[in-house]
């Protein structure tokens, strides 16, 4: 068996069997030189092992002897190897590792073992090797060096790195992927491994997902486990649709990639499940949208035709009543077919060039009568093809309205230059009367001007009255003033005075007339002063007046013929009404703020 297909376990197990060789040549070379003929057949079988290196050093760590197969895996000849360190073939870094190791091992401080190591070619290149070291002793049991085998292990850690690697990205990819991915066993349909989007697919934790079966997810039990049976005899790789459910009891669908394969005695089948919830979905609102898009194209009053390359290969109900044929009868020719003879170049020159904007040709029914038609076409995608969508309108009834509207239109014309004629005429009377009104108008401007100038004047002598009447009415309040204070100053005092006297009945009459009368004519002087002092009786308005003139509260008294406390109290009625109680304001400064 080649090295590189022995297990890394069958390969220490030799090594093991090595070193009990080795040991059991120790333990011969102690021996009588009986055994000697017999250690030396081991030696050499050891020795001439095509697979083993091996090797010895003296106790400097000297090469004295390397075998066929160690001089090839090292790139040195043996007489090359022979009197150079053994540490020479050890890469750098574990140099010093190495170096104590055999410093122990001869001490006797290690136990016999198998060495993971690397050693370093004649040529650079670096292999790696398992090394069983081991003491050699003389006769006396004194150590006099290290003899070993060497077993190149490169090419099987070539092949465990690159198949850990491809291990690495396997697991990367199962883990990374989108869509969920199962492995079970064929037979009892028990889950053995699975990534995280499984789990989120379905809704379970890694330890719930574990103790589940197929049957655990699917929502088709019996169309599942058929499925597996032509999985397993190989005749079933992929199911476009299959509901499976949800944790919470959701049933969903999905679709399913699936494969098989042995992994030792048993038969793993592998499934990749994606959820096509969104896409059923897509394709549930795309026959939706068709049904719409099928019912508006009937219920529309156009021609409406779906071409490739100029061959129609759908159209409407409205196409078959405007051209006279059955549907069949339109799938398949060509769209300039249903053209009148004068307008088929053009038509087949905007189909084919995607001319999009509308124009207007003679369309020809089937039993040969032509039409008026408006033609609008677009290029698009429909079910994943380039295609052409063409509107067909029937403009015959349109083409007659526009004739009848020409005709109006020129009617109209005529209609209009008569009426023009009429409005030119119309037009100069306009101008005649509007230069009437302009010179009209211009004279009122000047009646207005001198309106205006009058007005002015008016407004000016107004004024000079205003003022004068002011003045008239300052010099008449000032007059009223002066007639009520020389009354009270000049009359007033002599007739209190005559009213003390010794008067006889007569005189006191006419005392008292004269009194009254006096009154009655101050009366009128007085109704300022009253209106100013709001609700003041005329007693108060009296004794406003004459401490207004600065009569002193006996004086006024003397002049009333009334009592000092009278007069008090009238004063503070007069203060209460004025507002002026609680205050330190004058009555008589107070009083005389009014005019």
């Amino acid at each position: 068996m080649k090295d590189e297909n022995k297990t890394k376990e069958q390969l220490v197990n030799e090594l093991k069997e090595l070193r009990e060789w080795i040991s059991e040549l120790e333990v011969l070379g102690n021996k009588a030189s009986k055994d000697l003929a017999k250690s030396e057949a081991l030696y050499r079988q050891l020795v001439e092992n095509p697979l083993i290196g091996v090797w010895q050093v003296d106790p400097k760590g000297r090469l004295i002897f390397i075998n066929k197969q160690l001089a090839k895996m090292s790139g040195y000849s043996q007489d090359e190897a022979i009197g150079i360190s053994m540490l020479a073939a050890i890469p750098q870094q574990l140099r010093p590792w190495i170096a104590e190791r055999m410093e122990k091992r001869m001490a006797g401080e290690l136990p016999p073992d198998v060495v993971e190591t690397e050693i370093v070619r004649k040529d650079g290149a670096r292999r790696t090797v398992l090394a069983t070291p081991a003491v050699i002793y003389d006769d006396e049991g004194k150590a006099i060096g290290l003899i070993g085998a060497v077993l190149d292990i490169t090419e099987r850690k070539l092949t465990e790195d690159a198949l850990r690697e491809s291990e690495g990205k396997y697991r990367q990819l199962f883990e990374t992927v989108s869509d969920a991915i199962i492995l079970f066993d064929a037979d009892t349909q028990k889950f053995i491994d699975f990534n995280d989007a499984a789990l989120s697919l379905y809704g379970y934790s890694k330890k719930e997902f574990l103790k589940l079966r197929l049957s655990d997810i699917t929502a088709e039990q019996e169309e599942s486990a058929e499925s597996i049976k032509q999985l397993i005899a190989g005749k079933i790789i992929k199911i476009p649709l299959r509901w499976h459910k949800h944790k919470n009891g959701t049933i969903f669908p999905t679709e399913i990639s699936s494969g098989i394969f042995k992994m030792g005695n048993r038969q793993i089948a592998c499934g990749v499940l994606r959820d096509i919830s969104d896409r059923k979905r897509a394709e549930e609102a795309l026959r939706d949208s068709e049904e719409r898009y099928r019912a508006l194209a009937d219920a529309a009053f156009e021609a409406i035709f779906i071409s490739e390359n100029g061959i129609c290969t759908n159209t409407n109900q409205a196409a078959t009543e405007m051209f006279g044929y059955k549907y069949d009868e339109l799938i398949g020719i060509f769209g300039a077919d249903v053209i009148a003879p004068e307008s088929k170049e053009l038509v087949k020159h905007n189909m084919l060039s995607g001319h999009e904007k509308p124009y207007e040709v003679v369309a020809q029914r089937k039993d040969g009568t032509t039409f008026h038609t408006e033609i609008r076409g677009k290029m698009t995608r429909y079910k994943g093809k380039d295609v052409r969508i063409t509107v067909v309108n029937d403009v015959d009834d349109r083409k007659r309205a526009e004739e009848t509207l020409r005709q109006a239109h020129d009617e109209l014309e005529m209609k209009v230059e008569r009426r023009t004629y009429e409005l030119v005429k119309a037009n100069e009377r306009l101008k005649n009367e509007i230069e009437d009104h302009r010179r009209t108008e211009l004279a009122l401007k000047e009646r207005r001007k001198e309106l205006e100038n009058k007005t002015h004047e008016l407004e000016e002598v107004n004024a000079a009255l205003k003022v004068l009447l002011k003045q008239r009415d300052e010099d008449k309040k000032e007059l009223e003033e002066k007639v009520v204070a020389n009354v009270k100053t000049l009359v007033f005092p002599y007739v209190e005075k005559l009213n003390k006297s010794l008067l006889n009945d007569q005189q006191a009459v006419y005392l008292d007339i004269v009194k009254s009368n006096l009154e009655d004519v101050l009366a009128p002087f007085l109704h300022q002063l009253s209106s100013k002092y709001f609700d003041l009786t005329p007693k108060e308005i009296q004794i406003a007046g004459l401490i207004k003139d600065g009569k002193t509260t006996k004086e006024i008294s003397e002049f009333l013929n009334s009592t000092t406390g009278a007069v008090d109290f009238h004063r503070n009625n007069l203060r209460k009404k004025l507002g002026l109680r609680n205050t330190k304001t004058n009555l008589r400064s107070f009083l005389l703020s009014f005019p």
